[in-house]
């Protein structure tokens, strides 16, 4: 994280999939891995990964029927979205979780969406 936050993209990556190897079979947190290399991957310009990221993520998500990790996925992506000029398909994501998130009083992350 601490990688990904001075900006240093291309070593954020090898940390974060160098984390995701050793989680191995724990599937809450390589999706949250998987959410985490959304943004990463939007930073490094790959925006096909990061698609793919959010396609992982959501699917373990899904699995495990967490509501509250699916909106943080659906806003992560919705920011490649929004990047990528795609603003109408980021609305929606961002209009899903914010409902996500006011059903839940979570004031702060519904105004972020």
């Amino acid at each position: 994280r601490a990688a990904l936050m001075s900006s240093d993209f291309a070593e954020a990556r090898k940390a974060y999939l160098f984390v995701r190897q050793l989680l191995g079979n724990d599937r809450v947190g390589v999706g949250r891995i998987d959410r985490n290399l959304i943004d990463v991957y939007m930073y490094l310009d790959d925006f096909a990964e990061s698609k793919r990221r959010a396609q992982m993520a959501l699917r373990t998500f899904t699995k495990l029927d967490d509501q509250a990790e699916i909106a943080k996925v659906r806003v992560n992506y919705a920011n490649v979205l929004h990047r990528q000029d795609r603003h109408r398909e980021a609305e929606k994501l961002y209009r899903l979780a914010g409902e996500y998130f006011e059903s839940k009083n979570d004031i702060n992350s519904a105004a972020r969406c």
